[in-house]
């Protein structure tokens, strides 16, 4: 079976992005994910839709999902919420200072014309120089999705450690493979002013953290931490070109219930 790029973008008449999602599917599932990837447009009532289905002639590499776990309870202040995330960048080696940027960045809206952007900052851990070629589009993680037939076992796995939100699986799955590329972190938000859950994912766990951000916010992105000498073309190869499956083990199934902030 061949196995394609289903990629949708979505954005409004001036040309902002709204919303976008990939999937890797086999040739049987194109028709029915592209009427997904539609639906899920539409509910941001765009102006144009562009869908875009690409074979992936490389071999596809697995890499095993990270482990979630949780932050704080619902409702805590936001300055808790944060100072706990903060502290999860400090113990991955990113700067203090370089911390208080990212955050500064994603609450102003990161792109370089102001607002938000299409991919990811590329944010050094120590100076918080910023390497992106274009500051307004950013980097993407791309070409990537959980393996077919791990697909349901991810979607339960999740529901049972209390995960249900589908937006959280699609976060992970992308954390997983922007990880394995060479990030060394990454801190994220929505910037849908009714989603005020965030995240970092730091080696080998995903941090979700609920009230991020305040209520009625439509400023968010991503910022991926990455070393002071990364080779940035590299690492953009390893993000936008290389195919990924992300597996689910048997331990990940079974990890019930630990989700609390450690």
């Amino acid at each position: 079976m061949n196995i394609y790029s289903v990629r949708m973008r979505a954005a409004d008449e001036t040309g902002h992005h709204l919303s976008g999602m990939e999937r890797l599917v086999l040739d049987d599932d194109i028709a029915k994910t592209v009427q997904e990837l539609y639906q899920r447009a539409w509910h941001n009532h765009p102006h144009d839709v562009h869908i875009t289905i690409e074979k992936i002639d490389q071999e596809i590499t697995q890499v095993p999902v990270l482990r979630i776990r949780s932050g704080i309870p619902n409702k805590s202040p936001k300055s808790l919420v944060r100072t706990q995330a903060r502290q999860i960048l400090l113990d991955a080696q990113i700067q203090s200072d370089v911390i208080d940027y990212a955050f500064s960045l994603l609450d102003r809206g990161p792109a370089a014309s102001g607002g938000n952007m299409r991919g990811a900052v590329l944010l050094t851990k120590h100076s918080g120089r910023r390497l992106e070629p274009d500051k307004d589009r950013g980097v993407r993680t791309v070409r990537v999705d959980v393996h077919p037939k791990d697909r349901d076992r991810l979607h339960r796995a999740l529901v049972q450690q209390g995960f249900p939100h589908p937006r959280t699986q699609d976060a992970l799955i992308l954390a997983t493979k922007t990880l394995w590329a060479g990030v060394i972190a990454e801190l994220g938000w929505s910037d849908d002013p009714d989603y005020t859950t965030g995240f970092v994912a730091t080696k080998g766990t995903y941090w979700r953290f609920e009230g991020i951000k305040e209520a009625g916010v439509n400023l968010g992105g991503r910022i991926y931490f990455v070393e002071e000498d990364e080779d940035t073309a590299e690492l953009m190869n390893r993000l936008q070109q290389i195919p990924i499956w992300v597996m689910v083990s048997t331990e990940f199934a079974k990890n019930e219930g630990e989700h609390a902030y450690e």
